[in-house]
C-alpha cells in the first residue's frame, strides 16, 4: 500500500486497444485504497492532457462478483 495520500502511475505496455489506459497503478486517497487509470488525449485546442479514472480495489471485486453471479431467467424451451 502506498502512504496516504500518494500513489504511482505506469506506462501500460500491454495497451491493445484505443479503449485501454495509457497508464495505469494504485493510489491511497483517505486510507482507501484504489486503482487508477489514465488516457492521453488532446483538447480541441491541440493541449494536451491526461484523463483519469479511479476506482476502489474492492468495488472492482464485487462487480465481477455480481457478473459472475448473474443468473440465466430466459430459458429457451
Amino acid at each position: 500500500m502506498e502512504k496516504d495520500n500518494q500513489g504511482v502511475l505506469f506506462k501500460n505496455a500491454d495497451k491493445k486497444s484505443d479503449t485501454h489506459p495509457d497508464y495505469s497503478g494504485e493510489v491511497t486517497i483517505e486510507g482507501k485504497e484504489m486503482w487508477i487509470k489514465g488516457w492521453i488525449n488532446e483538447s480541441k485546442n491541440g493541449l494536451p492532457y491526461m484523463k483519469l479514472r479511479l476506482q476502489l480495489k474492492n468495488e472492482q471485486s464485487e462487480n465481477q462478483n455480481a457478473k459472475s453471479q448473474k443468473v440465466v431467467t430466459d430459458i429457451p424451451f
